[in-house]
C-alpha cells in the first residue's frame, strides 16, 4: 500500500475508534439519548479528524518544502 492509503486508514480508524469511545458507553447506559445528539457528537468526531488530518497535512509539505 502507498502512503496515502496507509493514511486515510489510519485516520479511518482513529474516527472509528473514537466514535466507539463515545458512543457505545452512551448507548449501552442511555439507551434513551436523542438521536440528534448523538448525531452531532457524531459531525464533531468527524470534522475533529479531518481537521487534524489537514493540520498534520500542512505540516508534512512545510517541512518538505524548508529542506
Amino acid at each position: 500500500m502507498r502512503k496515502d492509503e496507509w493514511r486515510l486508514l489510519e485516520y479511518g480508524l482513529l474516527t472509528a475508534g473514537l466514535m466507539a469511545l463515545f458512543l457505545v458507553p452512551i448507548f449501552i447506559y442511555a439507551p434513551h439519548f436523542p438521536k440528534g445528539l448523538a448525531e452531532a457528537i457524531l459531525f464533531v468526531i468527524a470534522a475533529s479528524v479531518f481537521l487534524l488530518s489537514k493540520y498534520l497535512e500542512g505540516r508534512r509539505k512545510s517541512k518538505r518544502s524548508s529542506h
